[in-house]
């Protein structure tokens, strides 16, 4: 009985390992192809401890989703590319993967979550406060990345995304990335064009 419950738990730390795993490549191949460390008009470029809301990337989704047919301008949230017609999230995983994310995921990162990250990752207040007391230029950047959501096949990825620079307003959105090669790229970008930060 022992063995099983240390096999159980083994199992579990293990699931758990690979998870992060999967969100550090996601995360990291994200601020690779935004290029967000070496992005001159945005430097230097941090990772906010605070992670955005995960249910916004498929509150987001869902309602792209179900407006998918409805006529420019009609639709409550808007998808880049607009030539997008690939959903590979259909209804039926939707419920699953909100029903498995009810409990909720950590809404933090720290750097136990990578081995290594092209940036820094500070607090938002820290981020504000050193820009404000002028260590870090104006020009620095906060990115704000949600813990994303892996597709049951391990194929596709949501996350809530946006980034900002002190007294600018970024809108946010979500993005679907897919895994290509072993690496995550972004298929499409998903936001609100009536909401900004």
């Amino acid at each position: 009985m022992k063995q099983l419950i240390i096999m159980a738990i083994a199992g579990m730390l293990s699931a758990s390992c690979s998870a992060i795993k999967v969100e550090e490549q996601i995360v990291q191949d994200f601020v690779k192809e935004k290029n967000l460390k070496n992005n001159p008009n945005a430097s230097p470029a941090y990772l906010i401890e605070e992670s955005g809301p995960s249910a916004k990337s498929l509150e987001y989704y869902q309602m792209a989703y179900a407006d998918k047919s409805l006529p420019a301008g009609k639709k409550r949230i808007e998808v880049l590319p607009g030539s997008f017609k690939n959903w590979p999230i259909d209804e039926n995983e939707l419920a699953q993967l909100q029903e498995s994310n009810k409990a909720g995921q950590s809404e933090s990162w720290n750097s136990k979550n990578f081995n290594s990250l092209d940036i820094p990752i500070i607090s938002r207040k820290d981020l504000e406060y050193e820009i404000a007391r002028q260590v870090l230029p104006p020009t620095s950047s906060g990115n704000i990345i949600s813990r994303p959501i892996v597709t049951a096949d391990g194929k596709y990825a949501l996350f809530y995304y946006y980034s900002f620079l002190p007294m600018s307003s970024i809108a946010k959105k979500v993005c679907l990335a897919k895994k290509v090669n072993n690496r995550w790229l972004i298929e499409a970008e998903f936001y609100d064009p009536n909401v900004f930060q």
